[in-house]
């Protein structure tokens, strides 16, 4: 019994730790008294657990503000976390990047790198190679193993995040991959891991604290095209951890072929990677002549921005595939609107700081979702102009830090 009591009293003060440390993440600079009464917890309960905090350098104070009841006169000391005390690594590992950054304890990026995936190495060399930029990274800013609390890794495809296992990366690796095992040897510091966009939408959730945000469907857009379902503020994962595979929904039966050996799936019909591919296969002075002319002639000088480009300036037939493909785009989200009924849907993807593509897929949507207000639903990511490895420094920072209460 006594020892039951002790687990339960144990658990119940990191509970508290960890809510203080979230208060101050989405609040920012906060009295003991204003933590206090957001717990509804006695001012002295507060204290004492903040006291403790400041002693171990997890948080500091920063300052004084004044009571609302200026004829009072008395002054609140404002408390905050200490931000550089401790470090996180956050890895992003895609078909084309790989991405690594450190970050402080409020997510703050110190340093990144970014290398090309080279697809003549192995999985081991791969992962020995980013282990090394990390070692490499941590030495360059001065920053020694024992300040960081771990790595968050983000990885495209299926993952078994519990056992640290990569199940399939799609156009990685086909086999099982055990990555935080590696990772773990070589780098020394405990890792955890999760798709990239499910990493992402954790980053999301966690930055947008303050606006009640619960249930939410990210979006992903890039070479491939991926979501993630956030429930209650958690990762909704499925029966067999495939859940929100928006891009392997089947939107065309006579579509290409996906690279998950299905044909029509949604991302292999309306990702950029899909649109260069099928645009660089009809690429000539008849069939597209103002993409043409903007390119030089030279296939090798398509992007999705000059793709935009020819669109604008009226390219018909490049105006015709786009507006078939955004189309596509649109009804899959609009199937995913239907089905989970979200309390908002994040776009997360560099293509959706152009704006002519952005409005297309929302004249898209409001046309397919006729009961809807989009404008109220769809929102852009806080994490938009932020590199993909914030997934996993946002990861990291949630499962070594905020969950744990700062308990190191």
């Amino acid at each position: 019994m006594k020892a039951e009591l002790g687990r339960n009293m144990v658990a119940l003060k990191q509970s508290n730790r960890s809510q203080i440390l979230n208060i101050l993440r989405c609040l920012g600079p906060t009295s003991r008294k204003d933590i206090a009464k957001i717990m509804q917890l006695t001012p002295a309960a507060v204290t004492i657990l903040v006291n403790e905090m400041i002693s171990e350098g997890i948080l500091k104070e920063i300052g004084q503000s004044f009571e609302e009841d200026k004829r009072v006169g008395r002054k609140k000391v404002l408390i905050d976390i200490n931000s550089n005390f401790k470090y996180v690594l956050g890895i992003n590992i895609e078909t084309e990047l790989i991405s690594i950054g450190i970050a402080n304890l409020k997510g703050e990026v110190i340093s990144s790198k970014t290398i090309e995936l080279n697809y003549n190495k192995t999985y081991r060399e791969t992962l020995q190679e980013i282990c090394s930029e990390c070692i490499t990274l941590l030495w360059k800013n001065n920053i020694i193993k024992e300040d960081v609390l771990g790595v968050g890794v983000g990885i495209i495809g299926l993952v078994d995040e519990k056992e640290g296992l990569s199940l399939r990366a799609y156009g990685l690796w086909e086999e099982k991959v055990p990555v935080v095992k590696i990772i773990e040897k070589n780098i020394g510091l405990k890792t955890v891991l999760e798709n990239n966009v499910r990493a992402l939408a954790l980053s999301e959730i966690d930055n947008s604290m303050t606006e009640g945000l619960n249930n939410m469907l990210f979006i992903k857009y890039g070479p491939g095209i991926g979501a993630s379902m956030i429930i209650d503020g958690e990762i909704y994962y499925g029966s067999s951890k495939t859940a929100g595979e928006l891009g392997h929904t089947i939107i065309d039966l006579n579509g290409p072929k996906c690279k998950c050996g299905r044909n029509g799936c949604l991302e292999s019909i309306a990702s950029y990677k899909a649109i260069l591919k099928h645009i660089k296969s009809v690429f000539s002075s008849n069939n597209t002549p103002v993409l043409y002319d903007i390119c030089d002639g030279k296939e090798e000088k398509i992007d999705f921005n000059k793709v935009i480009q020819a669109y604008i300036i009226g390219d018909k037939y490049v105006m015709e595939y786009l507006d078939k493909t955004i189309y596509y785009f649109a009804a899959g989200i609009s199937n995913a609107i239907s089905l989970f009924d979200p309390q908002r849907i994040v776009l997360y993807g560099e293509a959706f700081n152009n704006e002519v593509f952005l409005n297309k897929i929302l004249s898209s949507l409001v046309s397919l979702n006729i009961n809807k207000n989009i404008d109220e639903l769809i929102y852009i990511s806080k994490q938009n102009n932020k590199t993909n490895y914030i997934g996993g420094v946002s990861l990291a920072l949630r499962e070594m830090f905020y969950k744990v209460g700062g308990i190191i």
